[in-house]
């Protein structure tokens, strides 16, 4: 596949992602573009909503992590430990952090779940 058809290709499938409504029924898109099911799979997969943490909490997390590879397989103590950071300033900010939003211990779990299981999942910011 050249290089041209492969961008036109792309375009079709968004445009055809975009006029189904997001709604993964394959029967939507059908009314707009003939697609295999992998490739369906793919693009739903790619715009999917992305968790993301801030870089700094990353480090912060990463220091636990590596400071106690004890509980690598309970990652919730690690969240719930953070007393090997250096000093009381990032203890307070990575807390502070994790109380700030509904779901950012969540996201703190899955980072620390997935660097253990060695894949990515969660996106650093910054």
């Amino acid at each position: 596949m050249s290089k041209d058809t492969a961008q036109q290709e792309v375009e079709k499938v968004c445009f055809a992602y975009e006029k189904a409504g997001k709604t993964g029924n394959k029967k939507d898109w059908g009314k707009f573009y003939d697609l295999e099911d992998s490739l369906i799979n793919k693009v739903e997969v790619a715009n999917q909503t992305k968790l993301s943490i801030p870089k700094k909490i990353a480090k912060m997390l990463d220091v636990s992590f590596d400071f106690q590879p004890e509980y690598h397989e309970d990652v919730s103590w690690i969240v719930s430990n953070m007393d090997v950071l250096s000093d009381d300033f990032s203890y307070n900010e990575f807390y502070t952090w994790v109380d700030s939003g509904k779901d950012n211990y969540n996201i703190a779990l899955t980072y620390l779940a997935s660097k253990a299981l060695g894949v990515e999942l969660v996106e650093v910011e910054g």
